[in-house]
């Protein structure tokens, strides 16, 4: 009896071992480093309601779009990728790339002046709309 309850002992914490060993490799999700939401970008520039360049980002689809605005009819569509810290972005007429400081910010490091952003232009992700 004695030699049965210390089997199942070392089967349950075999068991448990190996759940935790496999949980704490856990990869992040592109949706546990960004947030799906619109990303605004933090200048000195008054831009004014609803044209301020905006980014919105949705982490399950792995698609963006970029603005000058929200009030804004057009914007640029595609699809993004996140390998490390750098998000590269691709839509049918150019790339942006960003560099991912942290959940809450994008720093746009190439947009070969698609939008007359400024250069290291930072994003915020924001839950209001501007």
């Amino acid at each position: 009896m004695k030699m049965s309850f210390l089997k199942l002992i070392c089967i349950l914490l075999c068991l448990c071992t190996i759940t935790f060993i496999l949980c704490a490799c856990h990869n992040e999700s592109d949706e546990d480093i960004l947030k799906t939401g619109h990303y605004f970008i933090s200048s000195n520039e008054d831009y004014g309601f609803g044209t301020t360049p905006c980014i919105y980002i949705n982490t399950t689809e792995n698609t963006f779009d970029i603005s000058r605005g929200t009030l804004y009819s057009y914007a640029e569509i595609g699809n993004f990728e996140i390998d490390n810290n750098a998000l590269t972005a691709t839509t049918q007429n150019t790339t942006f790339t960003f560099t991912i400081k942290d959940s809450n910010t994008l720093i746009l490091v190439e947009n070969h002046e698609f939008f007359e952003l400024p250069e290291n232009a930072t994003f915020i992700y924001s839950e209001d709309m501007r």
